[in-house]
């Protein structure tokens, strides 16, 4: 684990031993964590359908929105373990000076690998181990997030189908003959994406009666019926 004795480390500290008495603080920050990525993500993804997604979002939205994204806890784990793999030559150094400066002495392999440079020392960039850990994984959570939320967009746009439905509204005797692409759906509103006219429309959910999933086929087409 890193070093956690550094002075720049002491307002992450200072949450943490917060945390460790008031547990419930964790879950709130949590919540607060992954709402915010859940709503980068929406952002990227609106964006490529051009529709200003949060202004349709009501509050109950805000607060499940990083929980339609399972993958979030993944890219979490994934970027603390790389952090750990980045700092970790820092880590021992701070841990075990005398031994580090023996090993560093012995062969150029070891000065190499614990050298003091910008990726590996956390006070070129003004903070201590824990901070810059969790920097990295904060940028990296936003990265993947907006990446990954902007591909599946141009996917769509591609014409890639991925959650095709039929779509009947109330008051219309039958389903309407076009299949839609389901972008997703909040609280109030359904979100459409028409893949034969390349148009959005945003439904009240209301207004709509029945969504029937179209089944994909291997080959990545939707199965008509």
């Amino acid at each position: 684990l890193p070093s956690l004795d550094h002075q720049a480390d002491s307002g992450w500290l200072r949450f943490m031993a917060q945390v460790w008495c008031e547990p419930a603080l964790l879950l709130s920050f949590s919540y607060l964590v992954v709402g915010f990525l859940g709503l980068w993500g929406s952002y990227w993804f609106y964006r490529g359908f051009d529709v200003p997604i949060l202004s349709y979002l009501q509050v109950s939205d805000y607060l499940v929105a990083g929980l339609r994204q399972p993958l979030y806890l993944a890219w979490l784990l994934g970027g603390l373990a790389i952090a750990l793999l980045v700092s970790w030559p820092d880590t021992i150094s701070r841990r075990h000076p005398a031994q580090v400066e023996a090993l560093r002495q012995q062969h150029w392999v070891w000065r190499s690998l614990f050298a003091r440079m910008p990726f590996s020392s956390w006070e070129s960039w003004g903070t201590g181990p824990l901070g810059g850990i969790l920097q990295v994984v904060a940028v990296m959570l936003l990265l993947l997030s907006s990446f990954f939320m902007h591909e599946k967009a141009h996917r769509i746009l591609n014409g890639e189908p991925m959650h095709r439905v039929r779509v009947h509204l109330v008051g219309d005797a039958k389903p309407q003959l076009a299949e839609a692409e389901l972008l997703g759906t909040s609280a109030a509103f359904v979100y459409l994406w028409w893949p034969a006219s390349r148009r959005v429309e945003i439904l009240p959910i209301g207004a709509v009666r029945r969504l029937t999933v179209v089944p994909i086929t291997d080959d990545g087409h939707a199965q008509l019926k």
